[in-house]
């Protein structure tokens, strides 16, 4: 499995505080906020639909076709941008960052994300 590096540009929010992520908003507003995002996130990779879509992003944004974290922050993002999450108080990037960090972090979202993006790439190169 594959672990974030440190030296990434992509800042891993793994042992972040959910309320450094938006100081204006209570502690339970926050965490309610970053949970759901993440629940989204997770019910689109369970979709039937999402293979094509994220097909689609990785090819129009020529992404590695090696699976990292780096690669795992755009495909929430591709996934995140169908969600309201422009309109949360919630700094996007740091929300996208955060949901990355514990799919990438939780071993079977990650052994998923992993096939899932090979699949892509198998289907863009092949």
């Amino acid at each position: 499995m594959n672990k974030p590096d440190p030296n990434n540009s992509a800042k891993s929010f793994g042992d972040a505080d959910p309320q450094d992520l938006s100081p204006d908003l209570d502690q339970s507003d926050r965490n309610e906020m970053l949970d759901s995002m993440l629940e989204q996130t997770k019910s689109h990779l369970d979709s039937d639909s999402v293979h094509a879509k994220l097909t689609d992003y990785v090819r129009e944004n020529r992404l590695p076709s090696h699976f990292d974290f780096e690669n795992v922050c755009e495909l929430v993002r591709c996934l995140l941008q169908s969600t309201k999450i422009d309109e949360l108080s919630i700094d996007t990037e740091e929300c996208i960052s955060w949901v990355a960090t514990r799919l990438y972090e939780d071993p079977i979202s990650n052994e998923r994300l992993e096939r899932l993006f090979d699949s892509i790439t198998t289907r863009i190169q092949g």
